[in-house]
């Protein structure tokens, strides 16, 4: 630590039979010591934000390089660079806050917040001895400015803020400004009236609290208000019925108020706040009547408020004021982690999600191959069918032409084949890209519907898959189909077999005929799908043919025997084989590009966070070990989880404080402490 606890201890403890004044020098003394444990680690915190800039940049560059998925992570880098953004202007805002309050936070500071007339000008009237011209005349929005002022009797700096809860009286700013000076005060005086508590007022609280400030609450009772008419005996029977007859009407008000504590959305523990009643009019009234000074100054019961406030400047104060500059640095690196844990906890609950998608996307792909294999078959189907139904016809009347090839090569071309090939590729890659596009609407669906990812966005988006030729693995492969079969082996096996069957004519003509016509069609056949049964001959000069344009065409493996229909089925498939693989590959890329950049984010944000989480426990180290020497505990923490305002869980060695030291520490820090 950056000071000897022992120094604060003892010194604590001579407050108690010494001066307030020496009190306050150990306050000056002390801020010091803090604001060097405060600056170091806004320093560290600067670092982190850094790191994590230089993160988000370097991502956002490797994304550039990919030019097929850039676009579609722009709305994610837009998300990365507003968090950026957000963690720099929460380190400027800590650390400008830091640096502007510095000569503020050198003297012990009390800062008086509470709704617009609830007595803080009549306050700062009191507590300077003022003519009273500050004090509201049942106007709202007295105080339109942060006004500081010395506590006449003690020197101890007051600052006065606007009131509260006044927006409708054209005081937008007001809350804003009070807040804003909540940053700098070592204790805060939240003023409540007895005329009714409000939700907002604890709402105010809750926030104040959330800063880690110390806090003592007034209610002020106007027993008679501002009203100068009433005579001095009018005024003691008011205030006195007040005080004792109305008591329990003021406790019950401080109880209504205090259950507020209890609400889910503020959920704290306000039993330790310092709770005092006191009619502020009657202690200023009690500086301007001289006859009845005394008896309207204990009337007041403003000793009280006086005499508590001397009381914990002297036996707190260099404490408080010490931890000001902890608990200021501290809230900054806490809602910086929080930030980045949220981050880091949206993409935990992202990981089922993105591995049960793993599989889905799998489970997709195998599924449109087996449907395009389906329609590949049926369209080849089609084809050969159609082919095979034009052969008896065909037969009838070129078994005895010379030129039967070309007239084959006729038939070939009235199939249309490039036309059919190129529609069905059309149909299948809109089907293809429907399928993907719909996985991934689901997938963003999926991420926008899990818990705490409603504002989260991913890139992985299905309207980005590109269009991709098929064939664009193989060039001219439609065309290939065309080339190959028209001008290909049909060609050179059926050119001459029409004169050679017509020579065999003369022997015997009506068998000859049949036999041509049957040898015609069996070769027809065998060319088409292989289910005819040519001479040998023919049937090698058919594979050879086959075998030899396969070839020329680059198609190195063929399943089944070399004939029309396979080698269609053939090229078609490598066709749509390839061309699938590219819209795959480009999802699952979109798909591992997304999750390898979370995943890398994810490891850089955990260990960020944790660099932040070991800030906050050196601090929570250097605000507990002068709490316990002040509470008489001859022990350090092993470790210390704190949340500002709420509750703070120590871990010792033996795991045991006695209980009247655990309650003075809850006093002290005004949050639940927790022993484990």
């Amino acid at each position: 630590m950056a000071y000897k606890a022992n120094s604060m201890h003892n010194s604590s403890k001579r407050y108690s039979n010494n001066t307030l004044e020496g009190a306050l020098e150990e306050c000056r003394n002390i801020s010091e010591k803090g604001f060097g444990i405060a600056k170091k680690n806004e320093e560290k915190l600067g670092k982190i934000i850094q790191e994590w800039n230089r993160e988000v940049e370097k991502a956002k560059k490797h994304m550039k390089r990919n030019t097929t998925v850039s676009t579609s992570y722009k709305k994610y880098f837009q998300e990365l660079e507003k968090t950026k953004t957000d963690l720099q202007e929460l380190h400027n805002q800590t650390r400008d806050k830091f640096l502007e309050n510095t000569e503020r936070l050198q003297n012990f500071t009390i800062t008086v917040f509470g709704k617009t007339m609830a007595g803080k000008s009549t306050l700062m009237e009191v507590l300077r001895e003022g003519d009273g011209s500050s004090i509201g005349k049942g106007t709202q929005r007295t105080t339109r400015d942060v006004r500081s002022y010395p506590w006449k009797k003690t020197g101890i700096k007051f600052y006065d803020v606007p009131g509260i809860a006044s927006a409708k009286y054209g005081g937008e700013d007001d809350n804003r400004i009070a807040f804003e000076a909540v940053e700098y005060a070592d204790l805060v005086l939240f003023l409540i009236t007895d005329d009714s508590v409000q939700p907002e007022e604890a709402e105010w609280l809750f926030r104040i609290r959330k800063k880690g400030k110390p806090v003592v609450c007034i209610l002020n009772v106007k027993a008679c208000g501002v009203n100068a008419a009433k005579t001095f005996e009018q005024r003691v029977r008011m205030v006195k019925r007040k005080f004792t007859n109305d008591k329990d009407r003021l406790d019950a008000i401080k109880e209504q108020f205090l259950a507020f504590a209890n609400l889910n959305d503020i959920h704290q523990d306000w039993r330790n706040l310092p709770f005092w009643y006191v009619d502020l009019h009657t202690a200023w009234l009690s500086q301007q009547d001289k006859v009845h000074s005394k008896e309207l100054y204990e009337l007041s019961n403003f000793k009280q408020v006086e005499d508590e406030i001397i009381n914990i400047v002297k036996n707190k104060g260099a404490f408080y004021q010490y931890k000001t500059f902890i608990d200021n640095i501290y809230a900054g690196i806490w809602n910086t982690r929080e930030k980045l844990t949220e981050q880091v906890n949206n993409y935990k609950k992202t990981l089922p999600l993105t591995d049960s998608n793993k599989k889905k996307l799998e489970k997709l792909k195998s599924e449109i191959r087996r449907i395009n294999r389906k329609e590949l078959k049926d369209f080849i189907d089609t084809i050969i069918n159609d082919l095979k139904e034009k052969v008896p016809n065909f037969v009838e009347y070129h078994y005895e032409d010379e030129n039967c090839g070309s007239a084959w090569k006729r038939v070939i071309d009235g199939l249309q084949l490039e036309g059919k090939t190129n529609k069905f590729f059309e149909e299948r890659t809109i089907f293809i890209k429907g399928r993907l596009q719909e996985f991934c609407r689901e997938f963003i669906k999926e991420f926008r519907l899990t818990d705490s990812l409603g504002s989260f966005s991913t890139p992985f988006s299905g309207e980005g898959i590109i269009d991709i030729k098929f064939g664009v693995e193989l060039a001219g492969s439609v065309a290939t189909i065309g080339a190959f079969f028209i001008g290909g082996p049909i060609a050179a096996l059926l050119v001459g077999i029409g004169s050679k069957l017509f020579s065999w004519l003369f022997d015997s003509k009506e068998k000859k005929i049949r036999e041509a016509r049957h040898k015609l069609e069996e070769v027809l056949k065998y060319w088409i799908d292989g289910s005819g049964c040519p001479d040998s001959d023919t049937r090698n000069k058919i594979d050879m043919a086959f075998y030899s344009t396969l070839q020329q065409a680059g198609i190195e493996r063929l399943v089944g025997s070399p004939n029309f229909k396979n080698i269609l089925t053939t090229i078609m498939e490598k066709t749509m084989d390839r061309s699938e693989e590219a819209y795959f590959d480009e999802v699952t890329n979109q798909f591992n590009e997304f999750v390898g950049i979370m995943q890398e984010l994810f490891i850089k944000e955990s260990n960020l966070a944790n660099k932040l989480k070991n800030g906050l426990d050196d601090l929570n180290q250097d605000l507990l070990t002068p709490a316990f020497t002040l509470a008489g505990i001859n022990e350090r923490p092993l470790s210390v989880e704190r949340e500002l305002g709420k509750k703070v869980e120590i871990v010792l060695s033996n795991g045991h404080i006695d209980s009247d030291k655990i309650e003075y520490l809850n006093e002290l820090l005004q949050e639940k402490v927790i022993v484990k």
